[in-house]
């Protein structure tokens, strides 16, 4: 269980990744803002989502209904109460009412439930930094809150770099599942994974440069081994 003393003041955020497998997670508000919140927890495969808003489902734009399709969501037109809160992984507080969203963070603090206030950070007890993902491989930036549009800009710059650097640890988790059902020897793993990152094979493997990837892994690993390995190597380079 998460323990929440009160609001973040002007801190430091540990950063965190969190899995969303087999949690129950709440949004407050379904405009713009919490139709984004909803798109992002779905990625990341959470056990159910709860929308409330007080719009009804009449009202909403083709996109909502579309979300809101999603087997794991389920929408109901009324305000937040503590019993929605209880048990819930996440909330995010995202209606366009400032005291609305102060309201749901104060019983999330009083519950010991994370929660995102839209309207006011400093509100709630965690922030959703900006982030880009390629192949499981997520890139994530935060400025504490001092300039979120900044954030976004230099995350932007990095998008060419993360899909170099996502292709390479791509092909990297399919050999570490090769080589751990393989080789037995925990210390010779060890090994050979510290002598991979810290060579020039991953400028080779961005580069394309195959050949020296593949005179690289055959002269490090078993014949066996490499024979497995070398047909992801050429897949995906």
């Amino acid at each position: 269980m998460f323990v929440i003393h009160g609001p973040m003041q002007n801190q430091f955020l540990f950063p965190a990744f969190f899995s969303l497998q087999n949690k129950t997670c709440l949004i407050v508000g379904f405009g713009r803002v919490g139709m984004r919140k909803l798109h992002g927890l779905l990625s990341a495969n959470p056990y159910s989502v709860l929308v409330l808003d007080l719009k009804p489902l009449s009202s909403l734009s083709k996109r909502q209904i579309d979300l809101l399709a999603d087997r794991r969501v389920r929408y109901e037109v009324r305000s937040c109460t503590r019993e929605d809160i209880s048990g819930c992984f996440l909330v995010f507080a995202a209606t366009n009412n400032k005291e609305e969203n102060a309201r749901i963070a104060k019983l999330c603090a009083n519950d010991g439930v994370l929660c995102n206030s839209a309207s006011c950070p400093q509100d709630g007890s965690f922030i959703i930094p900006a982030n880009i993902t390629k192949n499981n491989v997520c890139l994530a930036i935060s400025t504490g809150g001092a300039s979120p549009a900044l954030a976004k800009k230099w995350l932007e710059e990095q998008k060419l770099w993360l899909d170099n650097k996502a292709s390479f640890a791509l092909f990297m988790g399919k050999l570490r599942c090769i080589i751990l059902t393989t080789e037995k020897n925990s210390d010779l793993n060890a090994n050979f994974f510290r002598k991979i990152v810290n060579s020039s094979f991953e400028e080779w493997f961005i580069s394309r440069n195959t050949d020296k990837c593949a005179a690289w892994l055959q002269q490090e690993l078993s014949s066996d081994l490499y024979n497995k390995v070398k047909e992801i190597l050429y897949d995906l380079t």
